[in-house]
């Protein structure tokens, strides 16, 4: 082939191996394909006597790409090529714009729920005011929808979405004695559904052939929303038979605010595993009391209900 710069053409020449006949050029239909150095196809096609194909002497015929089909598929070539350029700030496999689906395997402890009752004096407290938290853990399954943009230098930031839901066992909490006379709390069925709004902050710390290592830093604004079911009741003594009994079943919604932290490892190109510690922030409330269990505990100091939240994760890059 013959390549002619100036004008954007292309002309091939064919010699067979002995001169043709007439009813043979009249059938005669010549295929061409014509690569660039990378194996790019640029153009392909057939040539016959009747369009194009010219005889330059002896057994020698040629012909000429249309001026207008070339530069068309020049063009066409130029844009493929372009889109399949990555971006300036992707410099590596995992910078730059990236969405992932994250599977989260969480233990969520210590849930925080509406306090429907107050302790009196010489009861053991347990939470603050307002909220009261159940000695209670629940593994169960998180999905989360995260994208972000990472910068050259390996800084940068994300948005996510998260959701669990938490089912957890039932408590019961004295709260009054007089006498024999013991009024329990009971909260059956209690379950949280968690929707969070996610900013985070991303930094690849280490990269190398596909495998890196990232820490990330969270802040959330969460929807909350709890139901259960609270049974109030009387014991007298050692006697389980339940006096004055009560129940209602609560349906409430709040926002919350949480924090987290997390680890990345990023073993192959569209897989990580990530490690995260998260917490939801309760109440405040004044610590000149006595408390529970929980460690949530600190003399005469304001003190906050914290709901902490495990996972381990799988996730998938798009």
């Amino acid at each position: 082939a013959e390549e002619s710069s100036g004008e954007l053409s292309h002309k091939y020449f064919v010699e067979l191996d002995r001169t043709p006949t007439g009813s043979e050029l009249d059938n005669l239909v010549v295929e061409y394909s014509h690569l660039s150095k990378d194996g790019i196809s640029i153009s392909s096609g057939n040539a016959t006597w009747a369009e194009g194909l010219n005889s330059l002497g002896g057994n020698t015929y040629g012909f000429t790409i249309n001026f207008a089909k070339l530069t068309f598929i020049i063009l066409l070539c130029g844009l493929l090529s372009a889109l399949d350029v990555p971006s300036a700030d992707a410099v590596t496999t995992y910078r730059g714009h990236s969405t992932y689906f994250t599977l989260l395997s969480s233990n969520i402890k210590f849930p925080i729920f509406t306090k429907e009752f107050t302790e009196s004096t010489g009861v053991l407290s347990v939470g603050g005011v307002k909220q009261v938290w159940l000695d209670k853990t629940n593994q169960t399954i998180g999905f989360r929808f995260t994208q972000e943009r990472i910068r050259p230098n390996g800084a940068g930031l994300g948005f996510s979405v998260t959701y669990w839901r938490g089912i957890f066992g039932d408590s019961s909490f004295l709260y009054q004695r007089r006498g024999n006379e013991n009024q329990i709390a009971q909260y059956r069925d209690p379950t949280h559904d968690y929707l969070f709004f996610d900013l985070n902050g991303i930094y690849i710390a280490w990269e190398s052939n596909r495998k890196a290592l990232g820490f990330y830093s969270l802040i959330s604004l969460i929807a909350d929303h709890e139901t259960y079911t609270i049974d109030k009741y009387t014991l007298l003594g050692d006697d389980p038979t339940q006096r004055e009994f009560t129940t209602a079943d609560r349906n409430n919604a709040e926002l919350r605010f949480g924090f987290g932290i997390g680890t990345r490892i990023y073993f192959a190109r569209f897989f990580s595993l990530w490690f995260e510690k998260r917490w939801i922030v309760g109440e405040r409330f004044s610590a000149n009391r006595t408390f529970g269990a929980g460690g949530l505990f600190e003399g005469g100091r304001q003190k906050t209900l914290y709901v902490p939240i495990n996972s381990l994760g799988l996730a998938i890059g798009f």
